[in-house]
């Protein structure tokens, strides 16, 4: 899905063998997280958000870390995607089909657009007041 909507509108693909491996990757993925659920392999951790100036609590972000080889994460900031937007696109969608998480970093301190949020592939969004 995510390669028809970035070859952009009415776009289409023929489910093909890179696709079956993308599939095939991604259940295999599924799997052995079922195993680390099953084996406690997960760790929790939470990060408070601070007010600036007052020091308050506002609220935490919970996060789970599972520490995998194949489980990675890829911190994308609007600097980066402005840098050349073309390239961006193919390289984010190529990261994306390996099974990486992409996280839209810092959304909104700048020009964000919420077209990025449509055009690439991002797994999580942070906003940034």
């Amino acid at each position: 899905m995510y390669r028809a909507k970035a070859a952009g509108r009415n776009g289409h693909r023929i489910f093909d063998f890179e696709l079956r491996t993308d599939i095939q990757h991604r259940k295999q993925l599924e799997q052995e997280l079922c195993v680390a659920m099953t084996n406690e392999q997960l760790e929790f951790y939470n990060q408070p958000f601070v007010e600036d100036g007052t020091g308050v609590v506002e609220c935490y972000e919970a996060l789970m870390r599972w520490n995998h080889p194949t489980h990675l994460i890829l911190k994308i900031t609007e600097t980066v995607i402005l840098s050349n937007e073309s390239i961006t696109d193919k390289s984010l969608l190529k990261i994306h089909t390996l099974g990486v998480l992409i996280v839209f970093n810092n959304f909104d301190t700048g020009f964000s657009s919420l077209s990025y949020l449509q055009r690439f592939p991002f797994n999580k969004v942070k906003i940034d007041r």
